[in-house]
């Protein structure tokens, strides 16, 4: 212990003695302009951000949003603005990229939406599922190629008047679609159409033809030609009856007229047409040839456009498919007896129904030339029997 020399030294030793047994506050503030320290940062600064500017590592963990916040740049908010937004708003997490009046890509917790174009510098791979254009938009390709592309024009939200697949060409000499098959078989078409309610398959004008076959082969078979007709609404037509004009409705170009019909009723009646191949259906279904008005093109999507004489048609009749020259099937019955391979047919007294021509000669009344042998089991039997027409 200290020796006590005077007073002042007894003061000296009852200071150290509080001292040694002082206990300080637990956390107790010390005004930061206090420290001193060449080292120290400026009063009241935020280290975390000038740690995260001078770049952060994340080796293990994650930064998680729970139910709030976002990482954001130029966007001031999810799908506002010009940038890029991660995070919760709306009650959901939410991403958007790009400019929200613009281009951009967005998830909004449900949807994935991209606007703009998509490029791709190597090909885009879709492992499933489908590339589907919804709305009014349009898909295109400078070269498109595939194993076994479908393009299907059936979403609520499309133009069912639209075309499934278009093709444009404004070059000189090639074709607006070219398919080919490298498959050998008869049924390896190159290009296949079809229409699910009878209607027309295939369709497009070349050469000044509205349809042009070319090739070394046989150019066009099977072979059955057919007529627009039109019957009164509510003409109760079968298939396979025989049908005779009653008036001309419209007349198109050179190469197209459209009349009214009616099933034949008298036996060797001329006028005689062809055979109906569907039946009578709502003419507002098609346009038929005569019926369009070539000098007022085509509508946006690329639909010609009618005569002002196809609406109160439409109001009069329904439309008829008659096959008249090629391959086909008429009904006869046993009215001018039984058939003979190369018999020539004519119409009837029973409505709508062949039988037997008289003679061989091929008159102006003759509808067809029949394809094999018939033996009818007595009046009233009426049998579907093959011939080749001779009437359209």
């Amino acid at each position: 212990m200290a020796t006590i020399v005077n007073a002042r030294d007894v003061l000296l030793q009852a200071a150290v003695s509080r001292l040694n047994t002082a206990t300080l506050p637990a956390n107790m503030p010390v005004d930061f302009s206090n420290v001193i320290g060449g080292t120290r940062p400026a009063n009241n600064a935020d280290v975390t951000v000038t740690a995260i500017n001078g770049s952060i590592s994340v080796t293990g963990g994650g930064i998680t949003l729970s139910g709030g916040g976002a990482i954001k740049g130029g966007q001031t908010a999810y799908d506002t603005g010009t940038g890029f937004f991660l995070g919760y708003s709306s009650s959901t997490y939410r991403f958007s990229i790009g400019n929200s009046s613009g281009n951009k890509l967005t998830w909004n917790g449900s949807t994935l939406s991209v606007v703009g174009a998509i490029t791709g510098a190597s090909s885009i791979s879709i492992g499933s599922g489908a590339f589907l254009v919804t709305g009014l938009g349009l898909a295109y390709a400078a070269q498109l190629s595939g194993g076994n592309g479908d393009f299907y024009n059936g979403d609520a939200l499309a133009s069912t008047a639209s075309s499934a697949v278009k093709g444009t060409n404004t070059g000189p000499s090639a074709p607006g679609v070219h398919g080919y098959s490298s498959y050998t078989s008869g049924n390896g078409h190159g290009v296949r159409g079809e229409n699910a309610n009878g209607s027309s398959g295939l369709v497009g004008p070349a050469n000044g033809y509205d349809f042009y076959a070319e090739g070394s082969g046989t150019n066009y078979g099977p072979f059955t030609g057919s007529h627009d007709a039109l019957v009164p609404i509510g003409t109760a037509v079968q298939v396979g009856q025989i049908l005779v004009d009653v008036a001309v409705v419209e007349r198109g170009g050179i190469s197209s007229t459209i009349c009214e019909v009616a099933l034949s009723t008298t036996a060797g009646q001329p006028g005689a047409i062809g055979v109906a191949s569907i039946v009578p259906r709502a003419l507002n279904e098609l346009i038929p040839n005569a019926f369009i008005d070539f000098t007022a093109g085509t509508d946006a999507n690329g639909n010609p456009s009618p005569k002002s004489s196809y609406l109160a048609a439409c109001f009069t009749y329904e439309h008829l498919a008659i096959n008249a020259v090629g391959e086909g099937q008429v009904l006869v019955c046993n009215e001018g007896g039984d058939l003979a391979i190369g018999d020539l047919i004519v119409t009837s007294s029973t409505a709508g129904t062949g039988m037997k021509q008289a003679d061989d000669i091929v008159r102006a009344n003759t509808v067809a030339r029949c394809r094999e042998a018939v033996t009818f089991s007595g009046p009233g039997d009426i049998k579907t029997v093959a011939c080749i027409y001779v009437c359209g």
